[in-house]
């Protein structure tokens, strides 16, 4: 996720080719960003970064919980999130 400025917020979805629950920078080796890299899913919103954080988590919670293709999701090692500059918050793993 990104802090854009301007009450602006944005969030990409990216595949990585590797998963380590020691060690955070697995999520740099991308292999695909499902388009969202040039065009990234983004909102304006006044509010701070850790209740935008706190948000989003809440929204993939609940969509892996009872989601369309959150079986489809949950086939992969891991799902997390968090800004880019920051922490990551595991919110599945196998």
């Amino acid at each position: 996720m990104y802090e854009d400025g301007e009450k602006t917020w944005s969030i990409e979805l990216v595949g990585t080719d590797s998963f380590d629950l020691e060690d955070e920078d697995w999520s740099c080796d991308e292999v695909f960003d499902f388009g969202t890299r040039d065009n990234p899913l983004s909102w304006i919103e006044e509010t701070s970064w850790n209740v935008i954080l706190d948000k989003m988590i809440e929204i993939i919670r609940k969509y892996l919980a009872q989601g369309l293709y959150s079986g489809l999701l949950k086939e992969y090692q891991g799902i997390s999130i968090g800004f880019v500059d920051g922490d990551i918050e595991i919110l599945f793993t196998k």
